[in-house]
């Protein structure tokens, strides 16, 4: 959990299925309390209120996936906060949520949580095109993006794209691990 020079503190799960999670997200949240705590693959749907994923003390942003399962995103901010907040709505072809900070006398901070479906055959592309905007800007890029930083095309082209781009790579190790292998597809990206 990286806190930045704003002393922000900002989390980062991949859940597959928030629901079934939610009693163990309570007492992470209890225990870390994070200003903003950041969801992938909620696999919510508009049937599901926000009352069933509320976490005292937050309030919520998300998105969820039309249509298909899968997917999803939401973003916690905690209320007693020392920043204002704005969601920004970005022309992005692929899921996300992008918010505006704003700290008292200094310039706004950017925080956009993605997340990019399994062979996804688009999305760098996308992605450039959609953050043409915060070339000059403080971002924070966190999600699942499901590209494995492991293995060497990736390496060679979104990583070598970020930083391009002046980000740098806060997560080194694996961010999910099975009997049969350990990938790092979830990412938290600085610029």
């Amino acid at each position: 959990m990286p806190k930045n020079e704003k002393g922000l503190k900002v989390m980062h799960l991949n859940v597959r299925s928030i629901l079934t999670k939610i009693d163990e997200i309570k007492t992470i949240v209890n225990s870390i309390a994070p200003d903003i705590f950041c969801i992938s693959e909620t696999w919510l749907d508009a049937e599901i209120a926000d009352f069933h994923i509320g976490l005292t003390g937050y309030e919520i942003e998300r998105t969820d996936r039309h249509k298909r399962s899968g997917g999803g995103l939401v973003i916690f901010i905690k209320e007693s906060r020392n920043f204002e907040f704005k969601t920004i709505k970005l022309d992005a072809q692929f899921e996300h949520i992008c918010l505006e900070l704003r700290f008292k006398n200094t310039k706004p901070l950017y925080l956009l949580l993605i997340y990019n479906p399994p062979n996804s055959t688009s999305f760098i592309e996308n992605f450039e095109i959609a953050i043409q905007d915060f070339s000059l800007k403080e971002l924070i890029l966190i999600g699942d993006f499901n590209m494995d930083l492991f293995k060497e095309k990736f390496q060679k082209s979104w990583e070598k794209l970020l930083i391009g781009k002046g980000f740098i790579q806060y997560i080194k190790e694996a961010t999910r691990i099975t009997n049969e292998s350990e990938t790092l597809i979830d990412h938290i990206f600085f610029q």
